[in-house]
């Protein structure tokens, strides 16, 4: 389903600090990318940089972590990611991020990420799970190079299945757009879910299914077309509902999922990026160890 809205249009609830945030700036310094800014507000904060893939020494992999139980009412996180020309970076989270119930307000997030030419940005947060009562809006703007990768993968539970509370939620406004550093449009998505006007396991899409899942693929157009059918032979092997398509100006791939849960389709993100890896930049990913 989508909705055209406005960006900000959600009354949020007063913050009593200036929120949490999240700035890294990546650039290559001798040879390999280093983490050259790093500026964060609690709750936000970043892991010190690693280097896990032998295949590219030189990415660098970053965790964020919030070291409070969730996302709370009132909260406003701004995160950016800035990768200048020739850096790679892989970028996750710590763990699922919990939206708490929030009785009289909400929160939101802002996530900008911008890769300059000749960099490969993987942006791979883990899951969103909604608590009874979330209110919430996420607004993510990207900037890519044509020159440049960005692998950007988002998924949306349903809420706490274990707990009963499956679109219990009170609001969820998502808007996601991609586009060329000259403002060429690649991608624009945005929808709003209100379970307790209309329940979204009633409009047909998600009847039957508790989470949802989304991956950008952007590059150039030669690398959009070599792994546009690997991507597809992988998705058809696993249980998760999923579409691929291109996006504008053979700019890349846009992979939509449905699963039964969270690990269905989390799954079914990781073999779609795993089978356009090797075509975005070298082998497969490595093993990521959050535990």
């Amino acid at each position: 389903m989508t909705i055209a809205i406005e960006p900000h249009t959600l009354p949020v609830s007063p913050a009593k600090d200036p929120g949490g945030l999240a700035r890294l700036d990546f650039a290559v310094r001798g040879g390999v990318t280093r983490l050259v800014r790093s500026e964060t507000r609690p709750p936000l904060g970043v892991m010190r940089t690693l280097y896990l893939d032998e295949a590219l020494p030189n990415m660098a992999f970053t965790f964020l972590i919030n070291p409070t139980a969730g996302i709370f009412e009132g909260d406003q996180q701004r995160i950016e990611i800035t990768l200048r020309p020739g850096a790679m970076a892989h970028v996750t989270t710590q763990a699922a991020t919990k939206l708490f119930t929030m009785p009289s307000g909400t929160a939101r997030q802002t996530v900008r990420l911008k890769v300059g030419e000749g960099g490969a940005l993987e942006y791979l947060p883990d899951a969103t799970i909604p608590f009874r009562g979330a209110r919430f809006e996420a607004c993510t703007d990207i900037e890519v190079h044509p020159e440049a990768v960005a692998v950007v993968g988002d998924v949306l539970a349903a809420g706490r299945s274990a707990m009963g509370e499956n679109f219990a939620y009170g609001n969820l406004r998502y808007r996601v757009t991609a586009a060329r550093p000259d403002g060429v449009p690649l991608f624009h998505e945005t929808f709003e879910l209100t379970p307790d006007r209309s329940s979204p396991a009633h409009l047909g899409v998600l009847s039957g299914y508790a989470a949802v899942g989304t991956l950008l693929l952007i590059c150039a157009a030669t690398q959009a077309e070599a792994m546009l059918e690997p991507v597809r032979v992988a998705l058809g092997r696993l249980p998760a509902r999923s579409g691929v398509s291109r996006l504008p100006a053979r700019s890349g791939l846009v992979v939509k999922l449905l699963g039964r849960d969270t690990g269905e389709v989390r799954g079914a993100l990781f073999a779609a990026w795993e089978a356009a890896r090797p075509h975005l930049l070298s082998g497969a990913p490595p093993p990521l160890r959050k535990y």
